[in-house]
């Protein structure tokens, strides 16, 4: 029976990361403002920044009229925000 509860708590806890990281990766319906970036960021990052909202903002254009190209727009727009997480945690 302990077997069969511990079998139950680990794919239990394996769903929830599941939904978790289903949730993280999903689109978020209101889009940051443009001062977030630079707010989180700092200005330091100004360019890298601008970028980021301009590929967030082409892509929720292109999704809301249906074009594939949104993909690839908020794949951009995913790297920028990674690298800018990485620099930040770099101390750049």
């Amino acid at each position: 029976m302990k077997i069969r509860k511990i079998t139950l708590t680990v794919t239990g806890a394996a769903m929830l990361a599941g939904v978790a990281s289903a949730q993280a990766s999903t689109y978020s319906p209101e889009p940051h403002s443009k001062e977030w970036c630079h707010n989180t960021f700092g200005d330091g990052q100004h360019d890298l920044c601008n970028y980021y909202n301009w590929a967030t903002d082409a892509a929720r254009i292109l999704r809301q009229n249906g074009e594939d190209q949104a993909k690839d727009y908020q794949s951009a727009a995913d790297e920028a925000l990674r690298r800018l997480y990485e620099e930040q945690k770099r101390g750049l």
